[in-house]
């Protein structure tokens, strides 16, 4: 290859690194993950006294896009955490300051080891569609989790891309996204934010949603559809 030429390459090369570089930043996937935690007797209000500053912290994070405590309803003593973060990085960041380091090993101890973590990867065909932090979220939202047959995984995802579709149409639904666990492929999370308790019930009456449950109803192993009560302010 002529000299000349071999320059011109090296010069294109060092154009192109930062666009790729930048192009690679922009691609990085959100980090998101679901904590359950069933508190033992005595550790509840103790506990949430820590994730109340872990709240208030975490929304102060450039990185942390969500941070949502509710609890279910039906067991009032369990709690539920959200956590969204922009990539790798910022997740990691986050779990080196002192108020994450704080319930993060407090939690083990708090739920007598039941404390269950899922990580939650993004499913290409269905955007994500979270409220966002420092916005008045609302009080009223659920998480069901489905365990899907082998072999059915593209099945579940585009029954649960037609709910997604109509149910994001609905004005009193203020969100609804689905994530896949990255360690399981096989089981799925459907993670809602209602306006007020009647429009999450009639949700549950819906047509949509009983469409949703008879198209994959077949398709599963196991489900559990959680009810939840904010308790973040």
């Amino acid at each position: 290859m002529k000299l000349k030429n071999i320059f011109f390459l090296l010069a294109v090369i060092s154009i192109q690194l930062p666009i790729n570089a930048q192009d690679s930043l922009e691609k990085q996937e959100t980090i998101q993950q679901l904590k359950i935690l069933p508190l033992r007797d005595g550790a509840f209000d103790s506990f949430l006294s820590l994730m109340d500053i872990n709240i208030t912290e975490s929304k102060k994070e450039d990185g942390v896009l969500n941070s949502l405590l509710y609890r279910q309803q039906s067991n009032t003593k369990t709690m539920v955490l959200f956590e969204r973060f922009k990539n790798q990085e910022s997740f990691e960041a986050h779990n080196d300051k002192v108020y994450a380091r704080s319930t993060n090993g407090i939690a083990p101890a708090a739920t007598a080891m039941r404390l269950e973590t899922i990580t939650l990867s993004t499913i290409p065909e269905i955007s994500i569609d979270i409220i966002q932090k420092n916005t008045v979220f609302p009080e009223n939202a659920s998480y069901s989790i489905y365990i899907v047959k082998n072999g059915n995984n593209t099945g579940f995802i585009q029954a649960a891309k037609q709910l997604v579709n109509e149910i994001r149409t609905q004005e009193d639904n203020e969100s609804i996204s689905v994530f896949q666990d990255s360690e399981d492929t096989n089981r799925f999370i459907i993670f809602e934010q209602w306006a007020t308790k009647d429009a999450l019930a009639s949700f549950e009456r819906s047509s949509n949603f009983k469409q949703f449950n008879a198209i994959t109803s077949p398709l599963l192993v196991s489900k559990n559809r959680e009810l939840l009560q904010s308790i973040s302010e």
